[in-house]
Parts: C-alpha cells; sequence; structure tokens
C-alpha cells in the first residue's frame, strides 16, 4: 500500500491507522459526551436513608408528581409570594445544566419555579410577570453555595419586591431585580425532585426535608427553622410551619418504597412517584430550538464538518492512488453511515443526549462533501502528474 503512496505524502503504516483511530476517538467523544451510558444501566432502587430521614438522589431517578398538582398552583394564585425550604446536601460540586433539586415545571423552558444547581453557585428561577416563561431575564444566581457531601439548610422567598436566600439561618444574598406577581403560572406544571420533567437534569445528592409556601418568611422565622430541622414532624414545628404559610411538606421518613408523601395536613400536592430515566428513543427532531425558535446553525456545521475528514482517511488507509467511485463515495459512505447510526444509537442510552436521524442525515451530507473534495483533489493531482510526463 505504502509504495503506491506519493513521495511526499509517503508515511509508515501505523500514522494512518493511528489517525483513524484517533478520529473514532474524537467522533464517539463528540456524540457521547459526558459519557453517561453507564447511568442508564445503574440499578433504580430509591436509596432510603438508613440511620436519618432522607433519601439520596440518583442520576438516573428521580421524583415527580403523577398529574399536576392544581392545588398547589390555586394555593399562591392570591398571595403572590413563595418560600421553598430545602434541607439538601450535594454529592457533587460539578453538577451544572442547572442541575433540577426542586422543580414546578413543564419542561426544561418552562416553570414556574425551579431551585438549581450550577457547580458550586445556586439558581432561583422564578416565573412572574416580571420575567419570561422560563423564569430567566432576569434569574437569581448566588456564587460559591454549594459544598460537595455538605449538609446545608437553603431558604428562598420572594415577597413580590424582593428576592431573599438564606443558608443555615443565615442571610446570604438579596436582590430586588425580580419582581411582579404569579398571574402567568401554568397549572398543568408537574412538582419534580432531583430532575426536569423531562429527565435531562439530573441532580445527584441527597434530600432530607423540602417544604413550600405561599407567604415571604422572615429571617427570625427561618432561623428558628434552621434551629429545629431536626424536629420536622414535631407538633410545634408543624404548627409554626403552618402559621408561615405552609402548603406542602416532604420529610422524606418513608424509609422503603418508591413513595414520597406531602405529610403536611393540607397535603396540596398530594404524593410524588419515583421515575426512572426513560431511554431516548432515536426519532426525526428538528433543527429548530424549541425555546429560540430559531435553527440552530451551529449544531448542523457540527455535524456536516464532523464527518468530512472521513472520506481522506478511509482513502488514504486503502490507496490513496486509486481514484475508484468505490474508495472515494461507497466505502465512504457506507462506513460513515455506520459511525453515524452507532452513536445516535448508543445516545439514546444516555441522559443528556438526544438522538436524531436528522443528525445522520447532516452527517451523511458530510461525508459526500469531503468525497467530492478528495474526488477534485485526486483529479487536480493526476492533471499535475501528466503535465509533468
Amino acid at each position: 500500500m505504502a509504495r503506491n503512496i506519493p513521495k511526499k505524502l509517503r508515511l509508515s503504516f501505523r500514522y494512518p491507522v493511528a489517525l483513524g483511530v484517533l478520529y473514532l476517538l474524537m467522533i464517539y467523544s463528540a456524540g457521547l459526551w459526558p459519557f453517561d451510558i453507564y447511568r442508564y444501566f445503574s440499578s433504580t432502587k430509591l436509596n432510603w436513608l438508613e440511620h436519618e430521614n432522607g433519601i439520596e438522589i440518583r442520576p438516573n431517578a428521580f421524583f415527580s408528581s403523577p398529574v399536576p398538582p392544581i392545588r398547589l398552583f390555586q394555593s399562591f394564585y392570591e398571595t403572590d409570594q413563595l418560600s421553598l425550604e430545602v434541607y439538601l446536601l450535594t454529592k457533587d460540586n460539578r453538577q451544572k445544566g442547572p442541575a433540577r433539586i426542586v422543580s414546578y415545571s413543564a419542561d426544561t423552558g418552562k416553570r414556574d419555579f425551579t431551585l438549581g444547581q450550577e457547580k458550586n453557585s445556586l439558581i432561583f428561577r422564578l416565573r412572574t410577570t416580571g420575567t419570561d416563561a422560563n423564569g430567566i431575564n432576569p434569574s437569581f444566581k448566588a456564587h460559591n453555595i454549594f459544598t460537595a457531601s455538605e449538609k446545608q439548610h437553603v431558604v428562598f422567598t420572594y415577597d413580590g419586591n424582593s428576592e431573599n436566600l438564606f443558608i443555615n439561618g443565615q442571610l446570604i444574598q438579596s436582590t430586588s431585580e425580580v419582581k411582579g406577581d404569579f398571574s402567568n403560572w401554568n397549572k398543568e406544571h408537574y412538582l419534580v425532585f432531583g430532575n426536569e420533567v423531562t429527565a435531562d437534569r439530573p441532580w445527584n445528592g441527597r434530600l432530607y426535608l423540602v417544604a413550600i409556601y405561599n407567604k415571604s418568611i422572615n429571617k427570625g422565622d427561618v432561623e428558628r427553622l434552621y434551629r429545629n430541622t431536626a424536629w420536622a414532624k414535631d407538633v410545634g414545628m408543624a404548627g409554626m410551619r403552618e402559621n408561615l404559610g405552609l402548603v406542602s411538606l416532604y420529610t422524606l421518613d418513608e424509609g422503603q418504597g418508591k413513595v414520597a408523601y406531602d405529610t403536611s395536613r393540607f397535603g396540596k400536592t398530594g404524593k410524588l412517584l419515583a421515575k426512572r430515566i426513560p431511554k431516548n428513543e432515536l426519532r426525526f427532531g428538528s433543527i429548530v430550538d424549541p425555546h429560540t425558535g430559531r435553527v440552530d446553525y451551529m449544531d448542523v456545521l457540527i455535524n456536516v464538518l464532523g464527518f468530512v475528514p472521513l472520506s481522506f482517511i478511509v482513502c488514504f488507509l486503502i490507496d490513496l492512488n486509486r481514484k475508484s467511485v468505490w474508495n472515494v463515495f461507497i466505502l465512504p459512505l457506507i462506513l460513515g453511515g455506520f459511525l453515524s447510526f452507532s452513536v445516535e444509537y448508543l445516545q439514546q442510552f444516555t441522559m443528556l443526549r438526544h438522538p436524531n436521524v436528522v443528525d445522520i442525515i447532516f452527517n451523511i451530507v458530510g461525508v459526500v462533501v469531503g468525497s467530492s473534495l478528495l474526488y477534485l483533489y485526486l483529479v487536480r493531482r493526476k492533471a499535475k502528474s501528466v503535465n509533468i510526463i
């Protein structure tokens, strides 16, 4: 093979093989990052904590209300205030998305409120008449909040004019950027712990308590809640929470099973059911971003350009001098189609990637572009060699 390659392009056999292996690694790495396939196959058994109340949220399972909790929606209709109390422990301060800890939403672009983690920062998205349907523009962000494997008592409040974040009873950050009421909330949203409704924003950590209020809690009461967190089910604490506007309370002390119950006497949200991350089916998608309504040209460009080099690599490995239809077009198309399909097929078992037949089509377009460029190069090189003779 090597003796047929022109002197200027002559390389050892090992080099083109290494180049081909490197190319395959690049394609699979780009298509399967962040390599979360193993999470899909891991156990879906919920990890209830043995020596304390609480549950460990694993990356491939989460809690969700089976139907939209209409009574939860109605609880905020008149007050236009909110407090969310969460006693938690994050397992990883590198999580992003933001990873959803507690979310009252429909998908990644529509919500009423969401408490999330973006690396070590805390994100709170709240839908009001002053923000958009995603609870952003603006949204609340506090840096350097989360520390891996450290319990934290988090309370977020909104009184219609300001947002306040308390960590372990102390006021950490306050802002007046977000204003407005909840008249634009959507009653069709679901309450979810540890992920988004669409199952593609997983959070890894422990939840010990989640309480939702339809009033803004003041600093003194937040301190009292923090000091008595361990006594969440105490009669006195239950009465105190009710006076603060308690809507739903999850003490997560079931210890077994796949259901978390609202233990407040109001039961506004009812039970939450454990769900497994569903398999991402390979299907025809769209190149239009559902949130912006615009064509994702960058994604299209990456899918095309990523497969342009394949024809050159295949032809170089076989015989660069043989300008046959098989070498230049057919074989690269077969290998490119198989490579693209294998990547999209494996994406079905990931949580953060979405297999799309349209991606395969653009990959094939990239192969055709590469084969065309290779054909033109070979024709031009042959013409030069004839002129030299």
